[in-house]
């Protein structure tokens, strides 16, 4: 897994040679033949049991996912869950009306939070969100896709469209971020001029505070990440100035663009900023996430030298993207830079594993080289790649996926086992030897899976019981074959507690483990997996 072994498959895909480590499964949904239009992709999670959900933004189309057909018509918001063997689980839409989908997370226990902008009066299943209520929509879903909540927030009529974005905290509260250009009330709470809000909610929807900072008119948001320990980081782009405080910072690239990271505290203050150079050439910022240390992974674009103040990246010729580690006082780690020739390359999406790993991908359609690994050569086609590194900045491995007409990233969501691509394409894309077809929609959305390619089977047939739900001291598993790996495991994917089967049941001992949300997983010769939401009181 360590050592970068560059190997080029000759038909249709390049790959680096990581025996552990390649395309699972993809899957894409498929256009009404009478309604094709567009649905996009706006961001992917995944659960402590692998489990994903991707979020769509369907637009003048009827899109069929298995047997549920979903029609713009009824609402432009869409949730898909997949399980960790590409199952579909289910697929639902929500907010009749005109909604913008931006954001979607997942907090430790498995709540998903959607948000989005919106300009009339919707309907959110059975919740009415009403357009006094503001110009950003949020909800709680359960696993089962179901809305637990609903509501409004932030009036003004100048937020930006795909400009909120939403994590959680530690107390499972979800904290939305996003920019306002003049007056914004939130929560109740007048925010004057140009700025960056935070809004927190409590699991029952309930709001529990609201901070800003003062912008200038030129900053964008490029999302928000939250650590174990309740630090927050929010990462964007700016031409002119930011505030900190009563302290003005102005961007000192006179080329254009400089990146930005502001750390926030529990209680939502911002507390630091951190100017994120591109000598020689304008920086963007495009995504952020947190490890397990308690760091902030920020990347982003810049066709020079990405610098932090402290920490520049090495010189590279055609340097085209970089990733960059800080610690929670906003001291720079490693950078690493990425060259390529293309001058459309993107990095979009960036995730943090349980296992510390860092999960990243986005778009390059000529050859790509990462650091001093052998570059990977030009390919006559739309591609995209997924990489990762180690928590010190080693190259872990490198997948390639190629599209028939176009393809992009938008989400990466990493987890105890995998990694989960989510993105947009047109006509049919490849991921190894895995094909998504859908020839009539102007856009379609895709997600594909990494992991142990050994772990996990397509499809799932265990079919056993676990009891007592919620448990107490112990759990019965009853109903499975001999040689079933039976695991249970905390809401950050750690194994907690396993046995392999040398009957029809099992029993695992509870005793010490603390009262909480856990998942039990159920592994068979044949690797099917099945998985189960459990509960200690």
């Amino acid at each position: 897994m360590k050592s970068f072994l560059l190997a080029l498959a000759v038909i249709i895909f390049q790959t680096s040679s990581f025996a552990q480590t390649g395309w699972q499964w993809a899957a894409s949904g498929k256009a009404d033949i009478l309604y094709p239009g567009s649905i996009f992709s706006r961001g992917v999670v995944s659960d402590a049991a692998g489990n994903t959900y991707v979020l769509g933004d369907l637009r003048n189309a009827d899109v069929w996912f298995g047997s549920t057909r979903l029609s713009a018509s009824l609402g432009h918001t869409v949730v898909v869950k997949y399980s960790a063997s590409g199952n579909l689980l289910w697929a639902r839409q929500y907010g009749s009306g005109t909604t913008y989908p931006s954001s979607i997370t997942i907090s430790k226990t498995g709540g998903v939070y959607i948000a989005g902008n919106y300009t009339q009066d919707i309907l959110i299943d059975t919740f009415i969100v009403r357009k006094s209520e503001g110009s950003v929509f949020i909800a709680r879903l359960d696993e089962d896709g179901g809305v637990v909540w609903a509501k409004g927030d932030v009036r003004s009529n100048s937020i930006y469209y795909y400009a909120t974005y939403l994590a959680t905290n530690t107390q499972n509260d979800v904290v939305m971020a996003t920019v306002h250009r003049g007056d914004a009330t939130v929560q109740s709470r007048l925010l004057t001029g140009n700025g960056l809000l935070l809004s927190a909610y409590d699991q029952n929807g309930s709001p529990i505070g609201v901070s800003g900072t003062r912008t200038g008119y030129f900053c964008s948001i490029a999302g928000i990440a939250i650590d174990d320990k309740g630090n927050g980081y929010i990462a964007g782009s700016f031409s002119d100035s930011l505030w900190i405080g009563n302290t003005v910072v102005v961007n000192s690239n006179t080329l254009g663009y400089n990146g930005y990271l502001y750390s926030f505290g529990s209680d939502l203050s911002f507390r630091r900023l951190k100017q994120i150079y591109g000598n020689s050439s304008p920086l963007t910022c495009s995504a952020l996430t947190c490890d397990g240390q308690g760091r902030v992974i920020v990347s982003g674009t810049s066709s020079g030298i990405a610098d932090l103040g402290d920490l520049s990246a090495t010189p590279a010729a055609d340097a085209k993207l970089f990733v960059a580690c800080i610690d929670s006082q906003l001291h720079g780690v490693w950078i690493n830079t990425i060259s390529t020739i293309d001058t459309n390359a993107t990095l979009n999406a960036i995730g943090a594993g349980p296992d510390g790993n860092i999960s990243f991908a986005g778009y390059c359609n000529e050859a790509i080289q990462f650091g001093a690994a052998p570059a990977i050569p030009s390919y006559n086609a739309d591609r995209i790649y997924a990489a990762q590194y180690s928590s010190t900045g080693t190259l872990n491995w490198v997948q390639m996926a190629t599209g028939n007409y176009a393809v992009w990233v938008t989400g990466v969501a990493a987890d105890a086992y995998g990694v989960s691509v989510a993105g947009s394409f047109k006509r049919s894309a490849t991921f190894n030897y895995l094909d998504v077809h859908d020839s009539l929609t102007l856009s379609s959305i895709y997600v594909a899976r990494i992991g142990n390619i050994t772990g996990i089977a397509k499809s799932s047939t265990i079919n056993a019981h676990a009891y007592p739900n919620p448990f107490t001291d112990k759990i019965i598993v009853s109903n499975i074959a001999i040689g079933t790996n039976v695991q249970l495991l905390d809401v950050y994917g750690r194994i907690l507690n396993e046995t392999i089967t040398t009957g029809t049941s099992a029993l695992l001992n509870t005793a010490t483990i603390p009262s909480g949300t856990y998942w039990l997983r159920l592994t068979d010769n044949a690797k099917n997996i099945s998985t189960l939401h459990m509960l200690k009181q």
